[in-house]
């Protein structure tokens, strides 16, 4: 796991089949995102999780846990600005690209544990 990447690992308090198809259906609202669905388990790529990065989402039931993992998809985008940071700014802006990274980080973790708390009651 790097550091910005989103785990969450949450317990159940709900039907399991209900909250995987209401988190599936409120993580592709207003998305145009590719998606694989299976009976316990749903992958979103490049899905905007409330944030200008895009991460690629995989959400997992087991029978009393549920398990969020979604991966940085924009490293690419990531790296050229930090090469170009270093570039133009002598390292300095290299810092404010890795603060900016987290802060999406952040902020992309607190909207998934704020939908699986509303979804799970």
């Amino acid at each position: 796991m790097s550091l910005f990447n989103v785990s969450i690992k949450q317990t159940l308090k709900r039907d399991n089949k209900e909250l995987l198809d209401s988190l599936y259906a409120q993580l592709l609202k207003n998305q145009n995102c590719e998606s694989i669905k299976g009976n316990n388990s749903f992958e979103i790529q490049k899905c905007k999780l409330n944030t200008i990065l895009r991460f690629n989402t995989k959400v997992t039931l087991d029978s009393k846990e549920v398990q969020v993992d979604a991966e940085l998809h924009d490293t690419l985008l990531l790296t050229i600005l930090v090469v170009l940071a270093i570039l133009l700014t002598y390292g300095i802006g290299v810092i404010l690209i890795v603060v900016f990274a987290y802060l999406q980080k952040r902020k992309a973790e607190a909207y998934l544990k704020d939908i699986i708390k509303n979804k799970n009651f």
